[in-house]
C-alpha cells in the first residue's frame, strides 16, 4: 500500500471517529480499502513464509 493511501485511509477514519460522516457508501468504501489492505498483507505475509520454506530446504 502506498505512503498516499495509507495517509488517505488515516485521513478517512479520522473523519468517521470525529462522526463528521456517517453515510453507508463512505462506510462501504472505507470497508473494501481495508479489506483489499489486509489481502496484500496476507499475500506478503505467506510471499514471506514461503520464500523462508525454500531458504531453509
Amino acid at each position: 500500500m502506498s505512503y498516499d493511501s495509507q495517509r488517505e485511509l488515516k485521513k478517512e477514519t479520522k473523519i468517521i471517529q470525529s462522526r463528521q460522516i456517517s453515510s453507508p457508501q463512505f462506510l462501504v468504501g472505507l470497508h473494501e480499502k481495508t479489506f483489499r489492505f489486509r489481502q496484500v498483507l496476507l499475500m506478503d505475509i505467506a510471499t514471506n513464509f514461503t520464500l523462508q520454506q525454500a531458504i531453509i530446504r
